[in-house]
Formats: structure tokens, C-alpha cells, sequence
């Protein structure tokens, strides 16, 4: 919304608006939104010029990575903006050009009158645009080593972190903070401590982050996750009054306990007052009571039994212990979430004896490396021609399999046979899990929801149709429990 209404001002006045953009997913939604106004009349950008941040080197920009491409697919190519006014650092030059092409950048950028409104996200080293760590304040827009946290974050995209370039061409520190309005997007659990350090921490080189604490006009837009590290959030009791409900009260003094090593039972009234929790003790007396009550609350969440122990009594305990067998239901984004991230839980509700099933969410053929699916193809075909079975087919997906493995470029979509071998492979993973934990083979379920069919690192938005497919299943099956496995700092959203 404030993007938009500044270019709706500027454009009252007959004045141009110079963004400067970011790229990756956290401003996707930013994009998609701006996408929407204009779709709907509400907005044009005829009047606005862009500056990208930055770009990896060497690169062409129509490589699958490339920002140059991100930015037409997220955003350019649905917008009525001139393509002459979108300006992103040449990551294909030739390297004696460089230094020329940077100046070039700084150079319009000026010649634009600066950048109205600049949109960052931020690298978990706290990284703006691609300066790293040890770049300068005063810094512009130049050639630059990718750190290797950098480095490691993107390999996911690049098939590897072998693939991922050493270098990129960014906008300066100095450029950024030119900036008449900054604002920082963040998600996720990930990037919670590099936020504290950037909002809260030294200003340093270190976090180059940490230099916009020294802009006139910045915001930081997170959300509750990326923010959880902050004071005002960690330990709200220590900036300002607070509510004290029962969550509160818990998270105070389990906070207290961590923080000075000592059991929850052994907090004394000195801890509380030398720790900014003295009001607890005027509002519910000795710290011996306030200990005890917090004990015990958090006692009655831990149990051994997930699904609820039968014949005993459930006034405190987490899971009522009727009915004794319950039907359960646990969702895998992947076919190997289950089991990671739950798999003792997982477990024991089978030796329980509870009615155990498993949905898992998408085929996860992505995550399958192509020597490895070639390799069944492989199998498949050899299998056949040592027991005299003629199977034209799979002989013909081995042929184009081949053909096309010689010739596939890093990041390109697969065949749709290849995709469909891979997502065999996962499901092979997940019926084996099942089997060893003990689940029945018709309580495991492939959903395959179709947001993930895209066959590339980049997925479609959840649509109507995966939700239906969820709900379907639950209304089925109609369980006691569900689950969500999974891991919610997953950084491409599939958990999420």
C-alpha cells in the first residue's frame, strides 16, 4: 500500500518514482500484490523507474537463477511499466567492463534524482543486497565475493553449491542508505538472530545490516518468528508494562531459568527482582508459588503416551484417554518429514496401538538426484532383459532419459517421465518408513497436490483444489489427532 501510494502521488504531480527492488521470496508477495492494484485498475507504473539491487556474476540473464529473469517472471511482465526503465546490474559483461557498467549504475541512479523507495531483504549473514559481511558504509555499486553462507543458502536453486557463482554485482551500502525510504521484509525463524543483531546489536561490518540503524526513514517489516529474538518480543517485561496472563507468566519464568542455568523450582525472589520480574512478585507473592504453578503447567505437557493413555486418569495430562485406539492422522509436506521430524512420536502411536495414518503432501520428486533416478530407469531396463520380459516403454523412457541427461542445463525442468520415475523413488522412501514403523499400506496416502507439479524449485501458489484434497481426507478418515510434520523454517515454504 505505501508503495502504491507514492506512486499515485508522484504521479498527481507529473513526477516519476524510482524503486529500488529486491529479489528472492521475501518480496514476492510485495510483487504479487502491486500485480493485483494493477489488475485491477487500481494502479500503473507508467511513471516508475527500477533499480534492482543485484545480481550474480557470471550469469546470463535468462539462466533459470538469474534476477534478470525473477524480476520478469514475478513482476515486470505483469505490470504496464516500461521495460527501458528497468535497470539491473549486467551480471553477463565481460570483466574488464565492469567497473565501467557499475560506475553506469551509480551513474543513473543519480541522474534519476535517487532511489524514493528501497525494498531489502536479508542474508542470515546479514547481508543487504549481496554486500557481505566487511563491506563499508560508504561502499557503491561494485563487483563482490559471495560469502560462503551466501554461497550455501543458494545452493539449493542452483542444483549444489559447486554451481553456485563465487561472485555477484551489487549496489553499494552507501547506494542503499541513499535511499529516501528503506524497508526491510523478513520471515521466518531463520533469520530471527541476524535481525536482533541488525536491529538491536553494534553497528558494524560485520552486519552490514546494522548500518540502516543509522537511516532517517527505515522500517523493518516481520513477521512473529523472524521477529521472536527481539527484546521487546523475547522479553517484553524488560521495555515496557506488560499483561501478565498465564502464556506470560510461563514464558517469563522459563526465560528466567534458561538464562541464569538454574531449575525452574530454584528461582529465588532475587532472581526475580535483580531481573526485571519483580511485578510478578507483587502481583502473586513468593517465587517459591509463582515456581511451583509454571512447574507444574509445563509437567502436564510432556508425556510419553501421544495419543492418550488409557485407563488413567486425563484431568492434567495433554491427550484425553478416551477412546483408548484413536484414529490419527499425520500430514508429510515430503516423504521423509514424517520420520525426520517425528519420528519417535510417529512410533510410538503404532505401538500404542492407535489407528496410524499418513498423508504425504507432494511427491517430492525434486529433491531426487538425476544419476539416482537414471539409475532405477537403469535397473528397470536391465531387470527386463535378464528375464526375457519385452517392454518397449521402458526401454523408450531409458533412451530419452539418456538424451536428455546429456544434454540437460543446470536448473531445467525434467521430462515428465523422469519427474514421474523421481516421485516413484519417494514414494519407495515413504513405503518403507511405513513399513518399518508398523503402518498398514492402505493407511499411507499420496496426495501429489498440484501447487508442487511444477517440476522446478519454484512452486505455484496453494490453489482450491490442494485444499480440497486436505479436506477430503480428513473429512474420510475423520480422526482424533492430526499432526503436522515438518520443519517451519524450511526456506522454499513447502512446510509452511
Amino acid at each position: 500500500a505505501e508503495i502504491a501510494e507514492l506512486i499515485r502521488d508522484k504521479q498527481k504531480l507529473g513526477q516519476t518514482t524510482v524503486l529500488g527492488l529486491a529479489t528472492g521470496a521475501t518480496p514476492r508477495k510485495v510483487y504479487a500484490a502491486l500485480i493485483r492494484m494493477y489488475n485491477g485498475g487500481e494502479l500503473s507504473f507508467k511513471n516508475v523507474v527500477c533499480f534492482n539491487l543485484d545480481e550474480y556474476f557470471p550469469l546470463q540473464p535468462d539462466a533459470i537463477q538469474s534476477y534478470h529473469r525473477f524480476m520478469e517472471e514475478h513482476f515486470f511482465n505483469h505490470i504496464d511499466i516500461d521495460k527501458a526503465n528497468c535497470f539491473i546490474p549486467n551480471g553477463a559483461s565481460a570483466p574488464e567492463l565492469i567497473k565501467m557498467n557499475a560506475a553506469d549504475y551509480e551513474a543513473k541512479i543519480e541522474a534519476y534524482g535517487g532511489i524514493d523507495f528501497q525494498l531489502l531483504g536479508i542474508g542470515r549473514n546479514g547481508h543487504i543486497g549481496f554486500n557481505e559481511p566487511g563491506s563499508h558504509v560508504s561502499s557503491v555499486t561494485r563487483l563482490i565475493t559471495l560469502d560462503h553462507i551466501t554461497r550455501f543458502d543458494a545452493a539449493y536453486d542452483f542444483g549444489g553449491i559447486a554451481n553456485v557463482p563465487r561472485k555477484a554485482v551489487t549496489m553499494g551500502v552507501g547506494t542503499i542508505l541513499k535511499a529516501k525510504r528503506i524497508v526491510l521484509l523478513a520471515w521466518g525463524e531463520r533469520k530471527a538472530a541476524i535481525i536482533r543483531q541488525a536491529v538491536e546489536g553494534p553497528v558494524t561490518e560485520f552486519v552490514p545490516a546494522s548500518y540502516l540503524q543509522g537511516h532517517h526513514n527505515i522500517s523493518f517489516v516481520l513477521d512473529e518468528s523472524c521477529a521472536a529474538d527481539l527484546t521487546r518480543y523475547k522479553t517484553p517485561w524488560l521495555t515496557d508494562d506488560v499483561h501478565w496472563n498465564n502464556g506470560m507468566i510461563k514464558k517469563a519464568v522459563t526465560h528466567l531459568a534458561l538464562s541464569l542455568g538454574k531449575p525452574i523450582l530454584k528461582l529465588t525472589n532475587n532472581d526475580y527482582n535483580e531481573n526485571g520480574l519483580s511485578d510478578l512478585l507483587v502481583l502473586y507473592g513468593q517465587g517459591y508459588d509463582i515456581n511451583l504453578s509454571v512447574f507444574n503447567e509445563l509437567q502436564r505437557t510432556i508425556t510419553g503416551w501421544p495419543g492418550g493413555k488409557p485407563n488413567a486418569d486425563d484431568t492434567f495430562r495433554p491427550e484425553r484417554a478416551l477412546p483408548a485406539s484413536k484414529k490419527v492422522l499425520i500430514f508429510s509436506p515430503h516423504p521423509d518429514d514424517d520420520i525426520i521430524s517425528m519420528g519417535g512420536t510417529f512410533q510410538r502411536l503404532v505401538d500404542q496401538g492407535h489407528d496410524v495414518h499418513v498423508a504425504y503432501q507432494t511427491s517430492g520428486n525434486i529433491a531426487v538426484a538425476d544419476d539416482e533416478a537414471f539409475r532405477f530407469i537403469e535397473f528397470v531396463k536391465d531387470y527386463n532383459h535378464q528375464f526375457g520380459i519385452e517392454n518397449k516403454m521402458a526401454d523408450q523412457i531409458y533412451a530419452e532419459a539418456l538424451a536428455f541427461l546429456k544434454i540437460k542445463k543446470n536448473g531445467e525442468k525434467d521430462t515428465d517421465a523422469l519427474r514421474y520415475v523421481k516421485g516413484v523413488i519417494r514414494r519407495g522412501e515413504a513405503k518403507n518408513t511405513c513399513r518399518y514403523v508398523g503402518v498398514p499400506a492402505e493407511n499411507v496416502h499420496f496426495l501429489n497436490l498440484s501447487f508442487y507439479e511444477t517440476g522446478l524449485v519454484e512452486k505455484s501458489p496453494i490453489g482450491e483444489a490442494d485444499y480440497t484434497i486436505i479436506a477430503d481426507l480428513i473429512k474420510e478418515i475423520q480422526p482424533h489427532q492430526l499432526y503436522a510434520a515438518g520443519d517451519l523454517a524450511d526456506p522454499h515454504g513447502t512446510h509452511r
